[in-house]
């Protein structure tokens, strides 16, 4: 499953619980990381995921994580959301190996250059 297929999905399961749904780009601006949330000014969120040289697995954690940080989902919510995402990306549930504490929030605007590709859900 591609990046893009991976947040529509997720996407989808997070509008049908009523949740924001961030844009999600890639890659991070900072080299050192492989996943990055910011809020704008006007309150959207925006999740940058680096694909490059890493597992579909851990990519498709990052998308999922990134649904429930934006949402500042914890407990029961975040394990209901995380449930169904990871069904709607055809597994049961997260790939161990995929699980790992999240990156810590970024604010303000992305520094840096590179290409970027953006994955946004209407």
């Amino acid at each position: 499953m591609t990046f893009a297929h991976a947040v529509r999905a997720v996407g989808q399961v997070a509008r049908h619980r009523g949740l924001q749904v961030p844009v999600f780009r890639s890659p991070p601006t900072l080299p050192e990381v492989d996943r990055t949330l910011r809020r704008t000014a006007t309150g959207h969120v925006v999740v940058a995921v680096r694909l490059a040289g890493r597992p579909p697995a851990s990519i498709q954690a990052d998308v999922v994580d990134g649904v429930v940080a934006a949402n500042g989902l914890v407990g029961r919510e975040a394990a209901g959301l995380r449930r169904a995402a990871w069904a709607a990306l055809g597994g049961s549930s997260a790939p161990r190996a995929a699980c790992r504490p999240p990156t810590p929030v970024r604010s303000g605007p992305e520094a840096g250059s590179g290409s970027t590709s953006d994955a946004r859900v209407a």
